[in-house]
């Protein structure tokens, strides 16, 4: 099947180490999906390498525009919030395939 699909990766470190460890609902609120998700997932790093990030959120979009609407959803700008107060570094991604 050829589709195109939109992904968005961001990976993240927290101020306080093991952070992401001790706060499984990082995970758990991705039930939350915006229209125009094809998938979204989150982990949390069980490597524990001082070059590791601590959780990583990985999404699949159908298009460019459910991608943007991703960034306004109000699930995700509560969660964006909730992270920037807490994290240490964070790396993004945007790309089409």
């Amino acid at each position: 099947m050829n589709r195109i699909a939109f992904i968005l990766v961001l990976l993240t470190s927290f101020v306080v180490t093991g952070y992401g460890q001790q706060r499984p609902l990082l995970t758990e609120d991705v039930d939350i999906i915006p229209p125009g998700s094809i998938r979204i997932e989150a982990g949390i790093d069980f490597n524990g390498s001082d070059t590791a990030c601590d959780v990583v959120l990985y999404s699949e979009f159908e298009s460019r525009a459910a991608l943007d609407g991703y960034q306004e959803h109000p699930a995700h700008l509560e969660m964006a919030k909730f992270i920037a107060d807490r994290r240490s570094e964070r790396r993004i991604a945007d790309y089409e395939v």
